[in-house]
């Protein structure tokens, strides 16, 4: 089986599109591994009325003091053939539109595939206090995000070394 491992380096390119204020992040881990990120402001209204920015009432995974200014309408991650959508609910500043490559080069970021419909994506988004952690898993062909969180032991464990364990 093969491996694509990714921190941000020498291997890795962002794209950066802007239209309609979205912003899209493509980062590419290998020729045949993906990871797009499509981040979208926040209508003026929500500033204007801050309640009506909630999602059925759930406070705001990184947009904890204010109301968010931007939010991930999409996360993808492609490997060979095969393109998985990854939850991107309640995912709000994710900072994407500020970010270069190689910005934090080593641990923004994270995918790695066992194969085809076995994989793993590790990301640390926001600024500052709005920091927070996501992951998901492929499994069997099928996506699930096992984290979200803005904890501070988790943010700096993220952050020292993004990847996840391996298990052998």
């Amino acid at each position: 089986m093969s491996r694509y491992w990714l921190l941000l380096g020498a291997w890795a390119s962002a794209v950066f599109a802007s239209a309609d204020d979205t912003h899209t992040v493509t980062v590419t881990v290998s020729p045949d591994l993906y990871v797009s990120f499509e981040e979208r402001q926040v209508p003026d209204a929500c500033h204007t009325s801050p309640g009506s920015c909630e999602v059925n009432g759930t406070p705001r995974i990184g947009a904890i003091s204010a109301p968010p200014d931007s939010y991930l309408s999409r996360i993808s991650l492609r490997y060979k053939d095969r393109t998985y959508l990854l939850d991107s609910g309640h995912m709000y500043n994710p900072q994407l539109a500020g970010r270069a490559v190689p910005a934090r080069p080593e641990g923004w970021v994270h995918a790695s595939c066992m194969d085809a419909e076995n994989c793993v994506v590790r990301v640390v988004l926001g600024d500052a206090g709005d920091t927070y952690v996501a992951e998901w898993y492929v499994l069997d062909g099928k996506s699930l995000r096992t984290l979200l969180s803005p904890s501070e032991d988790l943010i700096n464990l993220f952050m020292k070394d993004i990847r996840p364990p391996v298990y052998e």
